[in-house]
């Protein structure tokens, strides 16, 4: 009998692929909407997907002793003249966040390889580094000829941009489809009302 019950798996039908590949949320496993919320692990600097009950959860620093931090939704242009030399920057594209665990600002770009993190540190007390949620906003830097655009973002947004750069890049500069999905990107932070960020 044992091995008919072994041999009877294979003839059960798998479940649809949307079943096998529907998000769910990394504390309680409900399934996720598409349009769901983030939570940072501060220690390990990763974000969470999480339903909308956990992610209110966490909105309170004081939370799981501070280790998780929802992360909200705020978009705000910045007006702040950068010396991008003084960055350091080697692309058009940086954002940067400030660290409470290590009170230091990081610095990270996109590449094909993914958010890849500057070798430098950044002065924290910076006014517009001050104006940062610590670990879960980001100032979003964005150099074109022309002008520098400066936003703060949630942190999710610009795991979002960089996702849309690996799945586009080609050669040795990202090609136009880069630069477009660059654009639109942008494009889409200037229409109110957008989020959360999807990864």
């Amino acid at each position: 009998m044992e091995p008919v019950l072994r041999l009877r798996r294979f003839l059960e039908q798998p479940p649809p692929a949307s079943a096998q590949t529907a998000e769910r949320c990394d504390f309680c496993a409900v399934p996720l909407d598409r349009e769901h919320r983030h939570i940072v692990d501060i220690e390990s600097r990763r974000l969470i997907c999480a339903c909308r009950a956990c992610w209110l959860l966490f909105t309170n620093p004081a939370s799981a002793g501070g280790r998780y931090r929802s992360v909200g939704d705020r978009r705000e242009r910045v007006e702040e003249e950068f010396d991008w030399n003084e960055l350091a920057m080697p692309t058009g594209i940086a954002f940067f966040i400030r660290s409470s665990k290590m009170d230091r600002v990081a610095g990270f770009y996109p590449s094909p390889g993914g958010a890849t993190e500057s070798g430098l540190s950044f002065e924290v007390q910076q006014p517009v580094f001050r104006k940062l949620e610590a670990d879960v906003e980001a100032l979003l830097v964005y150099k074109r000829r022309e002008q520098t655009e400066c936003w703060i973002v949630p942190v999710d947004a610009c795991y979002e941009l960089v996702g849309r750069i690996r799945r586009c890049w080609h050669g040795f500069d990202g090609g136009p489809e880069t630069r477009n999905a660059i654009e639109g990107f942008f494009e889409t932070l200037r229409e109110p009302g957008n989020g959360p960020w999807q990864i």
